[in-house]
């Protein structure tokens, strides 16, 4: 594997993968990440960042200069600092150990064996690697064998705001209810200490549904993004934007 690409933009795309912020955790409502082991494939000119686990997957495209494909998984918390000191472009290669060269400039970094949830992301962007983003919705893409049943479109801008406000209810947990032709995002500790609030999507298709999910979705986006949403009853949440997606699956009971 080898390419040249931004500095500050694969160190972004790597800060952004680990999907950090409050989140329903084993010890209640606090901080959070998604995992610092990051899958890395190279095809051509594209880039693919991907995080996952059994239950989510995470994934972020960047175009770069691209000399030889390949894959391999990197530890956010080594690389990132090295990054962070790189200005401009750098190459990016990957045999025995990750080099990041530079004029005058060499770091080398080791590569992680392998993700411990490979299986599931590999099964995940199988699932998804037909899924593209669209300024118009108009169809409901398949996951798996499953086709969606419902798609709204929201600014970036809309879903953060929104989420920021319930996270104030400290639940962890989020309802998402679209109606066909409003959605409302809701968290509720009880019938005191509850969030709700109704938004009108740039653009809808399909059938309504309904789900819960937990984690800060919302923080891995960029600003001003369209968001593409896809839903089903109970069904994994897939939100796609131009150059990312998230897949969350459902929160089922407590």
């Amino acid at each position: 594997m080898k390419f040249t690409v931004s500095a500050k933009e694969l160190e972004q795309a790597i800060e952004s993968i680990r999907v950090k912020g409050k989140s329903l955790t084993s010890k209640g409502f606090g901080n959070a990440s998604m995992g610092d082991y990051i899958y890395v494939v190279l095809e051509g000119n594209t880039l693919s960042i991907v995080n996952g686990s059994a239950i989510f997957m995470a994934k972020i495209t960047l175009s770069v200069v691209g000399e030889e494909n390949g894959n391999c998984v990197i530890d956010a918390t080594v690389v990132l600092p090295y990054l962070k000191s790189f200005k401009d472009n750098i190459t990016v290669a990957g045999g025995d150990f990750i080099s990041i060269t530079q004029t005058g400039k060499q770091a080398s970094i080791p590569k992680v064996v392998n993700h411990p949830a490979m299986d599931a992301l590999e099964n995940s962007l199988e699932r998804t690697k037909d899924i593209t983003w669209s300024a118009i919705l108009d169809k409901l893409p398949k996951f798996g064998k499953t086709t969606f049943e419902g798609a709204f479109s929201l600014t970036s801008d809309q879903f953060k705001s929104c989420i920021k406000n319930c996270e104030l209810v400290k639940s962890g947990v989020y309802n998402l209810n679209f109606n066909k032709t409003t959605t409302t995002f809701s968290s509720q500790q009880n019938v005191q200490n509850r969030y709700t609030e109704t938004i009108t999507p740039v653009s809808v298709l399909g059938e309504a549904a309904t789900l819960d999910y937990t984690s800060p979705l919302h923080n891995f986006f960029d600003k001003e993004q369209l968001l593409n949403f896809f839903v089903k009853d109970d069904f994994p949440l897939l939100i796609v934007a131009e150059d990312r997606m998230i897949l969350k699956a459902p929160q089922i009971g407590d």
